[in-house]
């Protein structure tokens, strides 16, 4: 690693879960680094967390030069956000925004649950994690009868959780 880095290879990783995410949020670590708005940890801390997740690699996956660039997607996604400072604190929004903190807590996680706080925040992040369930079941089914509602398992949870808010 030279003094000053400039050159950044985005998205060469083989994630557990969606690459264009952690492809974004690596762009954008390497925008805020190059441009001086956050500061990258020390050449010897990148180098022992690099050796530290090649071991873990090495005892986690058959040894393969297939597993060189594995990454889990939410440890990588919220390592990357702890660097920007746009982790979503689902803590606090228990208290001031209940809906949110649900939809944060106990659906899947989405991209855009980045885009809440921090730098390059988006106003309609909120409004895209609260709509996401009915977004993905709308754009898979045809139409809602009971029969589709019921084959879904975990909607039950969510309906329950939703009635206590």
């Amino acid at each position: 690693m030279s003094f000053k880095n400039t050159l950044a290879v985005i998205g060469l990783i083989q994630p557990t879960g969606s690459i264009m995410p952690i492809s974004e949020m690596q762009t954008r670590v390497f925008v805020a680094a190059l441009s001086g708005k956050i500061k990258l940890p020390s050449k010897e801390k990148m180098e022992s967390d690099i050796k530290r997740k090649h071991e873990r690699m090495a005892k986690e996956f058959k040894p393969s030069r297939r597993h060189t660039i594995q990454v889990y997607y939410v440890e990588i996604m919220e390592e990357m956000a702890h660097l920007l400072g746009c982790s979503p604190s689902v803590f606090w929004r228990v208290f001031y925004d209940p809906r949110l903190a649900n939809a944060l807590y106990f659906h899947g996680l989405v991209p855009y649950q980045y885009r809440l706080q921090g730098p390059h925040s988006w106003p309609g992040a909120r409004e895209a994690i609260l709509s996401f369930e009915d977004r993905v079941f709308n754009a898979t089914r045809t139409r809602r009868t009971k029969e589709t509602l019921s084959s879904k398992p975990p909607i039950k949870m969510f309906q329950f959780l939703r009635l206590i808010e």
